[in-house]
């Protein structure tokens, strides 16, 4: 009931058009079948002329006829028969086309609303995050979050219809309408734990597909090297049991709507044998009256039925919707909060000023102290997990230390726009993200404002526009799933000339090269050592050619930062001398 709520709060022109649409169908339809009781009076050689034995439903239309001028006649009777038909096929239609409009529109405002969300979290938010359950939010919770309001739209459209024909049917007779609606109610009452039932199973869908799909991800981002150890059955056994009970629960749901089915149409059976019974055998109702009515509420019983299905599909469908709309709200609950407007300007240097930064209450860095001068070549080293990473997102900005002060030309970064500043990185990481696309389209990320010339300029930086130039069709060339129709170094240097393509002033690289054969790595350090002085260099590296090439040496390690070589070392020493 909650989201049925929410639905026409959220979506009132929608709904109440909707709703308007199928009450006036419902209208239309009542009216045709009014027409019916008089024909089937005739039909039957029943006396329809004695006003005592006439319904208010009869003279309500004899009334309306005599105003505009027509006998009862049978034709007239079933023109309007007919017309009533067309026109409630017409609202429907109408109904049916708002409906559909608003369920993609739904299912799109969910998606668009969580891409934004997430777009504009801080970084700290994916760490924690599982890329499976993120994708599986997007794609299939979105699209049951919108069947859920098809199903909730379909309630309110039912119980609107059952109020239409329960006023016609009160004009026939205000006793056996009442008596079907008790009826309706009961049988929805002995059947609601089906509902409830439904609803608990729809909950553990949820959770258990998103388990799956997350698991899934990371098994299928890994699968070569699980592959190559022969791996692959001690994962096979996690998978089929986030299977297994994920079949668990979709044959619990299937179970209560069998249930459901098999339980709800014999009872409404049930009830039309009793009406007949009594309104031709205690109550010697007329046989006209005792049909029409009968429909009448076979139609309210049977809607009232519809209306129980509808809620068991959506206690299935709306735990998809709560749980988008919970991650929807955890996103902008980490959303990142830029609170500088200074102007990004990098000139001169960088400065790390005693920083310090824990992740999860470990200590990473401790009072650390580093300088970056503008143009130079700075290589960051040290053992695995000292915190080089860390660093390197203090910089740009991903991270805000606890304590201390990042400094951009004597600015404090926490002062300056992070956009502003960010579009001033290029950024190169060890794992290169490669898209399923062109290769002009990976150096530019699909940027329409790249012009071909910039594309070219970047990979001739990058030392990529040789090998380029040999593929079967040039720039245009489809790279592959994750580029694996490119070697590892022909991989870097188009994620190289991703990251020079927008002329950046500041290059990071993530230890870009580690993964590189010697031969490879020599001519990546070649290229970068002729970006020096065009470009600030800062890269992480364990060991290689570019500490050799580098103008700038520092080690992490037990959360400090040491100057290792370069000129600052260099009159340190002299100083201390």
């Amino acid at each position: 009931m909650k989201l049925l709520l929410l639905i026409v709060r959220r979506y009132p022109q929608r709904t109440l058009l909707t709703l308007i649409c199928l009450v006036c169908a419902g209208l239309a339809e009542g009216v045709g079948i009014s027409s019916l009781l008089p024909v089937i009076r005739v039909a039957t050689r029943a006396p329809a002329s004695a006003a005592a034995s006439s319904t208010a439903l009869e003279r309500g239309l004899d009334t309306a006829l005599a105003a505009v001028g027509l006998a009862p006649t049978t034709t007239t009777l079933f023109a309007i028969v007919f017309a009533g038909i067309a026109l409630k096929a017409g609202l429907v239609l109408l109904a049916n086309r708002q409906v559909g409009y608003a369920v993609a529109h739904v299912a799109t405002t969910l998606r668009l609303q969580l891409i934004e969300a997430l777009l504009r979290t801080r970084w700290a938010y994916f760490v924690h995050k599982s890329v499976g359950a993120i994708a599986n939010s997007v794609a299939m919770e979105a699209q049951a979050a919108a069947d859920a309001y098809l199903h909730a739209t379909t309630v309110w459209a039912l119980l609107a219809q059952c109020l239409v024909f329960a006023a016609i049917s009160c004009l026939v007779s205000w006793r056996a309408t009442l008596g079907a609606l008790v009826v309706g109610s009961v049988i929805t009452a002995l059947l609601n734990r089906l509902v409830r039932a439904s609803r608990k199973s729809g909950r553990r869908q949820t959770v258990r597909i998103r388990q799956l799909l997350a698991r899934l991800t990371d098994t299928l981002q890994a699968v070569k090297p699980l592959k190559a150890m022969a791996r692959e059955p001690l994962i096979a056994p996690v998978l089929e049991g986030e299977t297994r009970r994920l079949n668990h629960s979709l044959e619990r749901e299937v179970m209560a709507r069998a249930y459901l089915e098999a339980f709800q149409d014999p009872l409404i059976m049930v009830f039309l044998a009793v009406a007949l019974y009594v309104g031709l055998g205690m109550l010697a109702m007329p046989f006209a009256d005792v049909v029409i009515l009968v429909f009448l509420c076979a139609r309210i019983v049977g809607d009232l039925g519809k209306v129980q299905k509808s809620m068991q599909r959506l206690a299935v469908k709306e735990s998809a919707y709560w749980a988008v709309e919970d991650l929807i709200r955890e996103a902008r609950g980490a959303v990142e909060v830029g609170t500088g407007t200074h102007p990004a300007r990098f000139t001169r240097e960088i400065r790390i000023e005693q920083v310090s930064f824990a992740h999860d209450a470990a200590p990473v860095l401790r009072g650390a102290d580093m300088v970056i001068p503008a143009g130079s070549l700075t290589v960051v080293t040290g053992p695995s997990g000292s915190g080089k990473t860390t660093l390197v997102d203090l910089i740009v900005g991903l991270l805000q230390p606890q304590a201390g002060e990042v400094r951009v030309d004597d600015v404090p970064l926490r002062e300056i726009a992070a956009h502003d500043w960010r579009t001033q990185i290029g950024y190169v990481p060890q794992e290169t993200l490669m898209l399923h696309q062109s290769v002009a389209q990976n150096v530019t990320l699909g940027d329409p404002s790249v012009p071909p010339a910039d594309v070219h300029e970047a990979l001739c930086a990058a030392g990529a526009s040789e090998f380029v130039a040999a593929l079967p069709d040039g720039v245009d060339t489809i790279v592959g799933e994750r580029g694996l129709r490119l070697s590892g170094g022909q991989r870097q240097r188009l994620a190289l000339a991703r990251a020079l393509v927008r002329k950046p002033t500041l290059l990071v690289l993530d230890e870009a090269t580690t993964a590189l054969d010697p031969a490879t790595e020599r001519e990546i350090c070649a290229t970068l050592r002729a970006l020096r002085g065009a470009v600030t260099l800062v890269a992480i590296c364990h060991h290689g050619h570019l500490i050799d090439v580098a103008d700038l040496v520092y080690r992490v390690d037990d959360g400090r930062i040491v100057l290792v070589r370069g000129a600052l070392a260099g009159r340190r020493d002299a100083a201390r001398g």
